[in-house]
């Protein structure tokens, strides 16, 4: 309160205050949960999309030839998409992938955490994906 005239002081800041490279230490913890909403609950393989009980996490490259558990060689799939590849190359199986796995930013960890992000703050996040994100039209919850 004001000594001269007992109006109370407004401090006015913005909803949104941004540190940089401060969350997650530019590292995105790879789960199913997160992984699965990273694909838009959609199968690498056929391009369907299935609620999180019915997909499995796909390693493109199998983890018994070598391939390791990244972002980069990881997908979601399908139960039945992904039995059909099991542990064989795309090359030797005749399957292709329908989208690239990334490894998303930080601010699309920040969606994918399923944290309970407000309207303003989505929308400060949304400003921050990549252009190619597929969190740009597809929510990241919907699998559920």
């Amino acid at each position: 309160l004001s000594r001269v005239t007992g109006a109370a002081s407004v401090v006015h800041l913005p909803s949104i205050i941004c540190v940089r490279n401060q969350t997650f230490a530019g590292r995105v913890p790879l789960c199913n949960a997160t992984l699965f909403a990273r694909d838009g609950y959609t199968c690498c393989y056929c391009a369907l999309r299935f609620p999180r009980s019915m997909l499995t996490r796909e390693h493109i490259v199998p983890q018994s030839r070598n391939g390791g558990t990244t972002w980069l060689n990881c997908a979601a799939a399908c139960k039945s998409c992904n039995g059909r590849k099991g542990n064989k190359l795309l090359s030797e199986c005749g399957m292709e992938l329908v989208y690239l796995p990334y490894v998303p930013n930080t601010a699309e960890a920040l969606i994918l955490s399923d944290r309970n992000i407000i309207a303003d703050q989505m929308e400060f996040l949304k400003a921050c994906l990549p252009a190619g994100s597929r969190l740009l039209s597809v929510g990241a919850g919907s699998g559920r």
